[in-house]
């Protein structure tokens, strides 16, 4: 049996990417297991170009497993007319809304991408589908519920939580009387920047408390300049640009140490497919304080705290509880750690991944 595990760019430390790689190492265990992309710029992984999987797609003996979290008009194209059999892996699609204020372009391509979603159910109804989250699941209108399995997306937290912690942020951190929120993903408008910002806001004038400062971890774009702008000037509008710190992308070693020195994960993103940095905050027993959004309840697991309204007085009364009661912020740093042992260790995925490979396609992982 040959896999071809397939998305329009793979690259090293994204999820998606962690994905892809890390299932292709479980494929190539027993089978052959290559992937094709675009743009390939994970070395560790061994692609083929596309006359070769053309070639392999002729294949019933083939199973392509095809990544989708976006508009690929290529990729469905070189689906046309394929006898290997087909499996999705479904990543989910921004809805198009959250980026018609910022930039066009990115609105339609979700728009796209979510019309493009419909056509491949349409077109590929034999195919299997494997959502990141039940959530994601919910999304496949059309699907045989018999097509569908849930299987987390696979990560690297416990090799690269391996790193050495950053020594210099990490004094940055806890050498003083700070209280550090954290968040990390990238600077786009579902992910509640703006809100976060308010909550901090209220919390410093409700509560009468300077300490808290709020981490931001994540990539900026070009495209979204004027979000990225808005993101700024929201922190400079409410007087906490000394408390706001938006830092970019940064390396496992600083990651490691945000993770280890902040004192909880903050969350008030809109639409999550599944959110892998509340996973690697679990992992270091970070509490979280999360909106309860989309696939989060169900990532997070039980005994978390969610809040049902995405209101920066809400957030603030909880940030507030968790800075007082330490036993509590224990707690769910605890309970946390616990969910993830149970459910998204890479021992628990590649189970997982083998069970659904065995009862779908008989086929021995």
């Amino acid at each position: 049996m040959t896999f071809i595990s397939m998305h329009q760019s793979i690259v090293s430390h994204d999820a998606i990417g962690n994905d892809i790689e890390l299932m292709t190492n479980v494929f190539a265990k027993q089978h052959k297991a290559v992937c094709y992309a675009q743009y390939g710029l994970n070395k560790s992984l061994k692609y083929i170009d596309e006359k070769k999987f053309n070639l392999l797609a002729q294949s019933p003996q083939t199973v392509i497993v095809y990544h989708h979290s976006g508009l690929w008009e290529d990729g469905e194209k070189l689906l046309d007319g394929a006898k290997a059999q087909i499996v999705f892996k479904y990543h989910n699609i921004t809805p198009p809304k959250f980026f018609a204020p910022y930039c066009t372009a990115y609105e339609k391509s979700c728009f796209e991408g979510r019309k493009q979603t419909e056509r491949l159910i349409k077109k590929f109804p034999n195919a299997f589908w494997l959502a990141d989250s039940q959530y994601n699941a919910s999304e496949l209108y059309g699907v045989d519920k018999q097509h569908i399995a849930v299987c987390a997306p696979f990560n690297k937290i416990e090799r690269w939580s391996k790193a050495k912690p950053d020594e210099a942020v990490l004094k940055s951190l806890v050498l003083n009387e700070n209280i550090n929120a954290l968040f990390v993903g990238r600077c786009a408008p579902n992910k509640g920047h703006l809100a976060m910002i308010e909550a901090l806001a209220v919390y410093c004038s409700k509560y009468k408390d300077s300490r808290l400062h709020l981490w931001i971890i994540g990539k900026s774009d070009d495209a979204l300049h004027s979000y990225n702008t808005l993101v700024h000037g929201a922190a400079a509008y409410y007087g906490l640009r000394d408390r706001v710190h938006i830092i970019g992308e940064i390396n496992d070693s600083i990651l490691k140490s945000y993770y280890i020195g902040s004192d909880f994960y903050l969350n008030m993103s809109e639409h999550e497919g599944f959110c892998v940095p509340v996973v690697e905050a679990q992992y270091f027993e970070l509490p979280i304080i999360s909106f309860s959004s989309c696939a989060v309840p169900e990532t997070v697991g039980e005994n978390q705290l969610l809040l049902h309204k995405n209101n920066p007085l809400v957030f603030a009364k909880a940030m507030h509880t968790l800075v007082e009661n330490k036993e509590l912020s224990f707690a769910l740093g605890a309970q946390g750690r616990k969910n993830y042992e149970s459910r998204f260790t890479e021992t628990i995925l590649s189970k997982r991944l083998t069970e659904i490979f065995d009862e779908r396609f008989k086929v021995k992982l």
